[in-house]
């Protein structure tokens, strides 16, 4: 792929910040509220530009190629084909049944199937977009691999994650990074990744039991509000 790889040279990876990152995030908030929320596809893009340009791998920055208007058509085409029908049906359904109807019930259940199962697709995408416009020296980075594959492991995560009550996450989570770096290439060279689930155990489990602590807390005060 290149001389420090045929070489088998270590790869220096650093940041280097620049400046004017303020700046462009002041812009694109104004720009944000000028136009609605629209701009925030264009915002994104300028963002990842200045980030990509910080990352120097053996002296040479990273350059992002993407474009503003690739993420909005992505945006339109999802709304187009999936959320407005949603919106649309669920409407229907109210309005001609009444919100407690078992048809609007059973269209919330196959809306939350499709999404948990649609997210791990959008996670998996977005990833492949993101690679395909990040160029180094001139080489275009990959994520290959299969899509349906990913999304059916995250959704399986997710199951996985309710039947243990999230006991499991540091293990998928570790599995998911997994199958997306075994996909991805950088040039011809592909990426790996392989760790442990035994250190994240520790500061995962702090912070299980205080959220169920904060949970039991705010339970105990609603109902004391309620009761007296």
């Amino acid at each position: 792929m290149t001389e420090h790889a045929a070489k088998g040279d270590s790869i220096r990876i650093h940041y280097v910040p620049r400046t004017g990152l303020l700046r462009l995030s002041l812009l694109n908030a104004l720009l944000f509220l000028l136009t609605l929320t629209l701009y925030r596809f264009w915002a994104r893009t300028n963002v990842r530009r200045h980030i990509w340009s910080c990352v120097h791998i053996n002296g040479e920055p990273l350059e992002y190629t993407g474009k503003g208007i690739e993420l909005f058509k992505g945006a339109m085409f999802v709304f187009l084909v999936f959320g407005l029908p949603t919106v649309l049906a669920f409407a229907g359904l109210t309005l001609a049944f009444g919100p407690e109807h078992p048809s609007v019930i059973g269209l919330q259940l196959l809306v939350f199937l499709a999404i948990s199962l649609l997210w791990g697709a959008a996670i998996y995408r977005a990833r492949r977009y993101q690679l395909s416009r990040t160029l180094w020296r001139g080489i275009r980075g990959a994520l290959l691999g299969s899509t349906t594959t990913y999304a059916l492991l995250y959704f399986g995560s997710i199951m996985a994650r309710a039947m243990t009550l999230g006991w499991i996450t540091p293990v998928m989570n570790l599995t998911l990074q997994q199958q997306m770096m075994g996909s991805t290439f950088f040039g011809d060279r592909p990426f790996r990744f392989k760790g442990p689930a035994g250190p994240l155990y520790p500061a995962y489990a702090l912070c299980w039991f205080v959220s169920l602590l904060v949970i039991v807390l705010l339970g105990g005060v609603l109902v004391a509000e309620f009761t007296f």
